[in-house]
């Protein structure tokens, strides 16, 4: 499968060729010929090349916002600890998220596994996608790492969701339009979504944490839900 730039790009200059291939002598017809049938392979070749230039991981996956849009989340047993972030790693167990709905989150991705350039884009719960990038992803040359930042969509105003998990497959390519191929790993946590901000407070007028244990058990104070 190839862009549809590609595509329109071989298809004029096929023409182009074309109308000389019918115009010119026979020596001549033979030799366009080959080059454009040369010119056709070599680049259905270099996108397929770039596609298997290297296995692509995701290997880090955070969610943002500004406090109180983003709730803390106690860690159940350890009433001074809060879930760290990243909200997903592959080398380490994820932590569940919260956030007030109504509002949109910027996701927050890492890349490793390839030399050049690349559009990410990932496939959600629902209608929350992660977009395509805006605009080509760099592979930093001393860590081999791509940052992706883009938002999601809005969460619906006024309504409680749960994802469990909040399941992210991603996909990569060398153009806006693809072709995408499969990222080889895909990103899951739990994400939390409440009905409005909380009315508790810290000291510090920071949004109180809450406890992933009142969630699960449906005890969460009805202020929030």
């Amino acid at each position: 499968m190839i862009s549809i730039v590609t595509f329109l790009a071989r298809f004029h200059f096929t023409l182009f060729l074309g109308a000389l291939l019918f115009s010119g002598s026979r020596r001549y017809r033979f030799i366009l010929f080959f080059i454009a049938l040369f010119w056709c392979e070599a680049t259905v070749a270099q996108e397929i090349d770039f596609l298997r230039s290297g296995t692509i991981r995701v290997i880090e996956v955070d969610f943002t916002a500004p406090d109180p849009i983003k709730i803390k989340i106690k860690r159940d047993g350890y009433p001074d600890q809060t879930y760290p972030s990243p909200a997903w790693s592959e080398n380490s167990p994820s932590s569940p998220v919260a956030f007030v709905s109504g509002h949109s989150v910027k996701v927050l991705a890492k890349f490793t596994g390839c030399k050049g350039p690349i559009y990410i884009k990932g496939d959600g719960p629902g209608i929350y996608d992660p977009p395509i990038s805006s605009k080509p992803i760099k592979i930093d040359p001393n860590t081999s790492i791509g940052l992706y930042e883009e938002s999601l969509p809005t969460f619906e105003a006024n309504k409680v969701d749960f994802f469990e998990p909040f399941e992210i497959t991603w996909y990569y390519s060398n153009t806006a339009i693809g072709p995408w191929a499969l990222v080889v790993n895909k990103s899951e946590n739990l994400l939390m979504v409440t009905h409005k901000e909380p009315l508790s407070k810290a000291p510090n007028n920071v949004t109180a944490p809450i406890s992933l244990s009142n969630w699960l058990t449906d005890i969460v104070n009805p202020e929030w839900i």
